[in-house]
Parts: C-alpha cells; structure tokens; sequence
C-alpha cells in the first residue's frame, strides 16, 4: 500500500522545484541540501518501508522526466529541469546513510568519557566527507585511538556511513595470511570474503583501523580496499603510511584548558583535591600529553601535585601508572622506547641529536649543527618523533615532542653521548652567534653610511627565537665546558645589551666566578657595560 507522506513530500519537492529560481543552486547551497535531508529524516528515520518506496518513486520520476525531456519538444527544458532535479534528489538519497540503521561493529566501549577534543572531531568528521583515507597520526599516548572511536560514533551519528568496523591491530594482528580473516571476523562470518562483502554490499561502510605502526606492509593491503567507491578508511599510525591520496591528521596535544580538566577529571576519581595552580603547571610541564598527564594523575595515589611537580626529567619517564587499564605502555618511557624501536640506526642517531634543541628549529639549523638531511628529517616526521609548522614568515620550522626530547636524552646519556653531543652543539651555536651578529653590526653600518633610519630587529630574530636552546647551551657549558661558555658570551653579550635584559649581567657574574683572574680582567668592561 502506498505511503501518504512520500506523495505528499514528492508534491511539496516539486513546488519547491517549480518555484526555485534557481534549482541547481538551490540543491546544492548547503542550507537547500540541509532542507531536504531534515525532511527525509522526519519523515523515514523510523520507517525503513517508507523509505525504500520514496526511493522507488524518485527513480521512477527521474526517468518519466528524461523520457518526457526527449519526447515532448515543446516543454523539454521544463522536463530536463525536472528531471535533474530528481537526479540530484537521487545523489541526496545515495548520501543519506543515516535514514537506515548505522551498524558499528567491534568498536572498544572506553572506561572513562573523553575529555575535550569537540573541535578536533568536528575537523576530523569534515575530512572525513572529503577524503577516502584519513590517517590520524602522531606519537604514542597523543589520543589517536581515544579521538577514532569517538569518531565512530561521530560518523555514526552524522549518517556518514551505514557500517562502521573497528579492528585494532595491537591486539588482533597475528600474521599476514590474517588480515582479510579478521576483517570478516569482525563482520560475524569467518569464512566470508571480506573484499566480496564489499563488492556486492551498497552499504557504504567506514573502516577505522588502528595502531596500524604494528603492520610494516599495511599500506599494502589498505590499497585494494580503496578500489571499492563505497569504502572509506580512518587509521590511526605512529608511522605515516604515505599512500597516494591519504589525508595526514596530525593528532594535536591537549590544550591546556582541556589538559587542566583531564587532570582534574583524573583527581577526582581517585578522590583528591588539586589547586588548579598546580594542576596547570603539571599540565604545562607535560606539554599537554594525554597519557602523561593521565600517568601523573594516577600518582596522587600516593604523593601531593607539589611532589609531582618536583619529580626530575628522568623520574616523570620513569613512573608507572598505578591506574590498571588496557593502555599497553605502563611508562612514558615504555612508550617512546617502542617508537624510538621503529627507526634505523641513522635516524635513531639524528633524533639523539635534535633532542637538543629545546624549540622550533629549521632544516637548515639542524644540517649546520648536525648534517642531518632532508630524508632523515623526513622519516623523523612520518615517525611522529618531529612535528612540522609553518611560522609568520612563511617558513616551515620542526619541533620534537616532550616526551621524544626527554626520552633521546636519556638515551644520549645512557650511551655516554650525550655530553660530546652538547659540546659539539654549544660549538655550533658560538659560531651561528659570532655570524649572526656580524651580519646585524654590517646591516647597522650600511644604513648609517647612506643616512638611512634602520632599526636591524629582525636580523636577530634567529637569536631571539631560539634563544631557548641557547640558554640550554649556556647551563650546561658553565658546568662542563667553561672555556666554551665564554666563547658564547662573546657573542652573546651584544644581543643581551641590545635587548636589555637582565639576563645578561647574571651570566657575566656566574662566568666571572668560573674562569681565571685573566680571563676575568677580560670580562670586567663588558659587564660595566651593564651597568
């Protein structure tokens, strides 16, 4: 028996149709489509009958207008109008997976309820609509797996696909023979094809599959999935999968508002109090680390956040959650340790080496301190070990995560490196500084020679940003290098003066107790200048 509403619906469509100005652009303006989705959804949601019979009479129509358009000359524009219309009602139709049953299958049911991150899955949802593949991608602990099953239900939600399967491949992935079984696994029906369901479903169906960094040969098998229009694929990966067509989303830390609530949210369910002080100093100290922050949390167990924040370097990798849960790595440590496991030696090298610069640095700053290439730096990056950005002035500048830093470190130290690495690098920077410097002193120069008002500010902006790194250089030579401290004062003493800062004068005092009563003689007028 015939539906009342889809008729009535077809008539107002056409009114609609008939009245528009302008029908194609009433389709596809977003507010047009919106109207015809919303409609659709109020009338079928809960009517999966209806619904196949308002499809039955949109083909219908669709093909009564062609036909009509090439038969009846006199009204053919009226009938080609209309029927593109139906046409594209027919698109909206093949579009609207949310007016059937959304079937998620074999996705984790989380312990604890996310926190943040709206704005992350919203971006995440609309790259979604755009790309067949979508990779969430960044170090261990980031919150990959936590945003891709709340994408689920995202996708889900929005009516972006009718089949959402989940497989993490941490705890399912055995041998390469397996992949396809285990998709169908996950589908109910060992012995199915999965390829074939693919091929003969019209279902169209979102494949997240995660810790993906777990399968060398992934993108392998990903590509004959992507061969079938209906299938969209969302991994998350420590390591990019540099497939044609991927869309790299490069998971971001926790801001620090939401950081702030994780570890609030964290405290309370074990049933302590923290002074939102503290807690954002915690949070900043861990650079907006999920997992970092949620291991810190756990130790209010048994210490005060002044403990924590008190706690060295080496003792925040060190430390084990004392929250029990599925997480595979009990330690940051443990987690980075794998990462770092998935490089080669040469680029295991480069990152002890980077490790060393405490901010953004350039690909040219790290081939003139370290010879590290565009391809070493490359792999660093597709390992989530160095985060890319692009600065004001249009330059593409590298920064490696706390975690990674921390981590290379205590590895450089471990393999009794490390303080070879900071003389080599405090070198370079006495050498970048004296260049820098000789360069702003000539720019200075030319303008006074053709009377020009110059104010050189920008010719010590490599300075003045990395000034960070500079600083780690300067502690760490006042107590294992002196004679290469003062080699950077030398330098350094003429951008503290331009700046004024007060940081200048401290460091003259400290050198002045460190070095001979010559080498002081020496230094004596220059921090007069301070005075």
């Amino acid at each position: 028996m015939p539906h009342p509403w889809p008729n009535k619906m077809l008539r107002q469509l056409l009114r609609g149709e008939i009245l528009s100005q302008s029908l194609q652009q009433w389709v596809d303006n977003h507010g047009g489509r919106q109207v015809v989705m919303q409609t659709l959804r109020d009338g079928m949601s809960h009517d999966v009958d209806a619904l196949a019979f308002f499809e039955q009479q949109v083909n219908r129509y669709t093909t009564e207008s062609q036909k009509a358009a090439n038969l009846n000359m006199a009204d053919s524009t009226y009938y080609a109008k209309r029927g593109r219309f139906y046409e594209q009602l027919r698109h909206l139709l093949d579009h609207l997976p949310s007016l059937r049953p959304t079937t998620i299958i074999g996705l984790p049911i989380p312990l604890t309820p996310l926190v943040g991150r709206q704005a992350v899955l919203h971006e995440l949802l609309e790259l979604c609509r755009d790309y067949r593949l979508v990779t969430l991608h960044g170090i261990g602990g980031i919150g990959k797996t936590r945003l891709a099953i709340a994408l689920a239900s995202y996708i889900a939600d929005a009516g972006f696909a009718q089949e959402v399967v989940f497989v993490d491949l941490r705890n399912e992935y055995t041998v390469h023979d397996s992949w396809h079984a285990l998709l169908n696994r996950w589908l109910g029906d060992p012995k199915a094809d999965f390829a074939s369901y693919i091929q003969q479903s019209n279902r169209r169906t979102v494949l997240i599959i995660d810790n993906c960094e777990h399968i060398r040969s992934i993108a392998e098998m990903l590509l004959p999935l992507l061969n079938f229009g209906n299938v969209s694929i969302i991994t998350t990966t420590q390591i990019a999968l540099s497939i044609n067509g991927e869309r790299r989303f490069p998971v971001p830390a926790l801001s620090l508002e939401e950081g702030i609530l994780l570890f609030e949210q964290r405290a309370r369910d074990l049933n302590r109090q923290v002074e939102r002080r503290q807690t954002e100093q915690i949070v900043q100290r861990l650079a907006g680390h999920p997992l970092a922050i949620e291991i810190a949390a756990s130790q209010l167990l048994l210490v005060s956040a002044s403990d924590i924040l008190a706690m060295t370097n080496v003792e925040m990798l060190e430390i084990e959650s004392l929250a029990n849960g599925s997480a595979p790595h009990r330690t940051l440590r443990q987690m980075v340790e794998y990462s770092f496991s998935l490089l080669s030696d040469d680029v295991q090298a480069a990152c002890l080496r980077l490790a060393l610069f405490e901010h953004h640095f350039s690909l040219a700053q790290a081939t003139k301190a370290f010879k590290v290439n565009w391809r070493v730096a490359s792999s660093l990056v597709d390992a989530s070990c160095l985060e890319g950005s692009v600065d004001s002035r249009g330059e593409t500048r590298f920064s490696m995560p706390l975690v990674t830093r921390l981590y290379a470190r205590q590895v450089a130290l471990e393999r009794d490196v490390y303080h070879q690495l900071m003389l080599e690098f405090s070198q370079y920077w006495a050498s970048e500084i004296k260049q820098v410097l000789q360069q702003w002193e000539q720019t200075i120069e030319r303008a006074k020679d053709h009377g020009e008002l110059l104010t050189p500010m920008n010719d010590l902006s490599l300075l003045r940003d990395s000034y960070t790194t500079i600083r780690g250089c300067l502690q760490w030579t006042s107590i294992y290098a002196h004679d290469q401290l003062l080699e950077l004062i030398a330098g350094l003493w003429k951008f503290w003066l331009h700046y004024e800062s007060p940081e200048g004068k401290l460091w003259l005092r400290s050198a002045m107790s460190m070095v001979s009563e010559q080498q002081r003689a020496e230094l004596q007028p220059i921090l007069l200048l301070f005075s």
